[in-house]
């Protein structure tokens, strides 16, 4: 009996360990930084990208790469203007990525803001909310057994979503990152 004593304790044992484990690094860890999430969509959405970019390019023949070239034919009459870069447009912005400080959104929350009052206030005004609300609860696909629903009253909130730390991060014509 004791070695099934011991057998029993220590597979207790390693079952609390594992839970203790499982909730120490995922129930309480860290979230990965805001910055890393970002960079692991951008390197998503480059995938998706390309690959979309590399699928129309093999999709297309010599002769409609030729129409398209003769389509694009400029003219020589106005002069070339300069090619603008990303880093051009930067530079003749005075915008330093590397050591720019985050925008500041304080006037997009103001209109953002605004206009969500204003969806509030006309919603208040006319009962248009309440009676699609109403339309849509008592729809023709309600069962038998419930009664009529009657929307009395709804809250649309008091506050506002606030935005903040925009940045610019520049890329190239394939969506990669420069830098």
């Amino acid at each position: 009996t004791l070695s099934f004593t011991q057998g029993l304790v220590v597979g207790q044992l390693s079952v609390v360990l594992i839970l203790a484990a499982f909730i120490k690094f995922f129930i309480f860890g860290d979230p990965p930084s805001s910055d890393v999430t970002a960079s692991l969509r951008a390197t998503e959405r480059r995938s998706r990208t390309l690959a979309h970019k590399q699928s129309l390019l093999s999709l297309r023949s010599p002769s409609q790469r030729q129409s398209q070239y003769l389509k694009r034919k400029k003219s020589n009459v106005l002069r070339n203007p300069p090619t603008l870069t990303i880093g051009s447009i930067l530079s003749k912005t005075y915008y330093n990525v590397d050591s720019h400080q985050p925008e500041s959104l304080d006037w997009f929350n103001v209109l953002v803001a605004q206009t969500i009052a204003q969806f509030r206030s006309d919603a208040q005004h006319d009962d248009a909310i309440l009676n699609s609300l109403t339309k849509a609860l008592n729809g023709a696909s309600r069962p038998d057994f419930i009664d009529d629903i009657r929307v009395t009253e709804l809250s649309l909130g008091e506050d506002f979503p606030i935005f903040s730390n925009c940045r610019i991060i520049p890329v190239d014509e394939d969506g990669l990152g420069l830098g």
